[in-house]
């Protein structure tokens, strides 16, 4: 996985000042995460093992499922399943302004156009079937 990009402007981000500390330790990890395009596993159970591999014990799934929530709450990630399968995926809806693709090849099922098209105000819902 290439490195990730951080931003100055990230400390004045209107989005990332909205989130709790917890809420925005989770989105720095998930960038971490995420593949070249900014998709991700969006289970609370496949989050905590991997954005927080030494403190399993210590977090629990809830705990990550609110702070994932709270990203989709304020827009910073929005969720979508495939094909109906129930399985959560993730979306950073500004990856291509804020990180570069390196890896043309997706690691995850691609976000329907609609996230693509979404304004980057906070989401008011954040699942969108395929």
């Amino acid at each position: 996985m290439p490195n990730r990009m951080i931003r100055d402007s990230a400390r004045t981000s209107p989005t990332l000042a909205t989130l709790s500390a917890e809420g925005e330790r989770l989105f720095w990890r998930l960038t971490l995460v995420a593949d070249d395009h900014g998709c991700f596993d969006a289970d609370p159970r496949v989050l905590l093992a991997l954005c927080f591999p030494l403190l399993v014990d210590k977090f629990t799934i809830a705990a990550v499922r609110r702070w994932r929530d709270e990203l989709v709450t304020q827009g910073a990630i929005i969720l979508y399943t495939v094909d109906g399968n129930g399985r959560h995926y993730g979306y950073f809806p500004s990856w291509e302004k804020h990180q570069r693709v390196y890896n043309l090849k997706r690691k995850f099922p691609e976000p329907p156009p609609i996230c693509r098209t979404l304004p980057e105000s906070p989401a008011k819902s954040g699942s969108y079937p395929r």
